[in-house]
């Protein structure tokens, strides 16, 4: 073998190892993309769970009453359990209140008493 037949046989080494190199490298990307996908289907939320989500343009802004309820529902809707307060804020409950032993006056939660509950009283104030 002449020593140009040589240098040939070599570089035609270097060229098929660096191909093979790339071949591997660029399998390799697959397998860490597909398995990226799957990770991302796997972990992926639900349109549900996205619109409990709230802009970052919300954020510093006071939310209004409305805007709260619609929220607080929202949430109930998707399954998510609501602390106390917001059950509160949810649904206003009437509380019961005794005037006397035997009289039992329904009040609402922010102690506001309807047109009855007026006339109640100001009816046992009359006997």
């Amino acid at each position: 073998l002449t020593p140009q037949e040589i240098k040939r046989a070599r570089a035609a080494r270097k060229n098929a190892t660096r191909k093979l190199k790339t071949l591997e490298a660029r399998a390799n990307q697959k397998k860490k993309r597909a398995e990226l996908y799957s990770n991302l289907r796997e972990s992926a939320i639900t349109e549900q769970e996205r619109s409990l989500l709230s802009s970052s343009s919300t954020l510093g802004k006071r939310e209004t009453k409305r805007e709260t309820l619609r929220r607080l529902l929202q949430r109930e809707r998707a399954g998510v359990t609501l602390t106390a307060e917001e059950e509160d804020i949810l649904y206003k409950r009437k509380k019961e209140k005794q005037i006397d032993d035997d009289d039992i006056v329904l009040v609402s939660s922010d102690d506001e008493e309807d047109d009855k509950t007026k006339r109640k009283k100001k009816q046992k104030m009359i006997q």
